[in-house]
């Protein structure tokens, strides 16, 4: 049977791209080497060009080679089956068993940092009227609260930083977008850009508000999971709002772009829910 492979390009003039540039040489390493554990098989190999690196830059594009997974994404649409279940949460121990000192010379550790958020702040306070309008309403109409969770974020990364959790491998993006069903019913987990070394909490974040969240997270430290829980949602406004802000929607993007703010802020506001104990989600 005729291999085949998979081309992932990254155009640099965008946010986007720019970022994605960013990060490949590392997770195509941490690739290279997970082909090496008991995660070969589940997945994507990359391959190297005829000069021996692992991806290219021509122009304003970027790009690397990857072998192809024949199958479907998993997606959204509808929830994991019992054994898409067994098999992820087994893909996802056994990541998180693999040594991560092995990969401590190549990937990024977790610091805590939180720079987006000084980012969403300005966009928040003094940048909004760049937005379009439907735009500009929503993160006027929803600046209090944003804001409110950005100061709440920041006071739980310094309680991050003193628990001092056990870091392990974690992909950061596990999600059914991101999951491949193979023909014979195989999941292989895909996009790595975001991996680290973390908490495993970075990972099971994912799942921890999902009925099958005990596959997942019964051992996982519950403060540490909300704390991801919001991290995520705050980044992925600030990266929404700076890429529509920079023009890189279309019309229709921008609909669709609106709607997963709104989702967003949604989950945001049905989770403020602030203890003297608990300042966080």
């Amino acid at each position: 049977m005729e291999e085949r492979f998979l081309l992932k390009i990254y155009d640099t003039d965008t946010e986007v791209g720019k970022q994605g540039l960013k990060r490949l040489p590392v997770w195509l390493q941490v690739l290279e080497r997970l082909g090496k554990t008991g995660l070969q098989d589940r997945i994507c190999r990359p391959i190297r060009t005829v000069e021996g690196s692992l991806f290219y830059v021509r122009g304003r594009i970027a790009g690397a080679l990857f072998s192809y997974i024949l199958g479907d994404a998993v997606g959204y649409g509808r929830p994991y089956t019992e054994e898409e279940l067994r098999q992820l949460s087994a893909l996802v121990k056994e990541l998180h068993m693999i040594p991560g000192e092995g990969f401590a010379d190549i990937c990024p550790s977790e610091t805590y940092e939180l720079s987006f958020c000084d980012r969403l702040e300005q966009l928040l306070l003094r940048e909004t009227g760049q937005l379009p309008e439907a735009f500009r309403k929503e993160a006027e109409g929803e600046r209090e609260l944003l804001l409110g969770r950005v100061e709440a974020l920041r006071r739980e990364a310094e309680w991050m930083k003193k628990e001092n959790l056990p870091f392990v491998l974690c992909h950061t993006d596990i999600h059914g977008g991101n999951l491949i069903r193979d023909p014979q019913g195989k999941l292989w987990l895909i996009d790595w850009e975001n991996v680290m070394l973390a908490p495993k909490e970075a990972d099971l974040f994912s799942f921890c508000e999902e009925g099958y969240a005990d596959c997942f997270c019964k051992n996982a430290n519950e403060r540490a999971l909300h704390y991801y829980l919001l991290r995520r949602d705050l980044e992925d406004v600030q990266e929404f709002l700076d890429s529509v802000r920079a023009g890189e929607y279309d019309l229709l993007g921008q609909e669709e772009v609106l709607s997963h703010v709104r989702r967003i802020v949604r989950h945001i506001r049905g989770k403020n829910k602030i203890t003297e104990n608990k300042d966080i989600y």
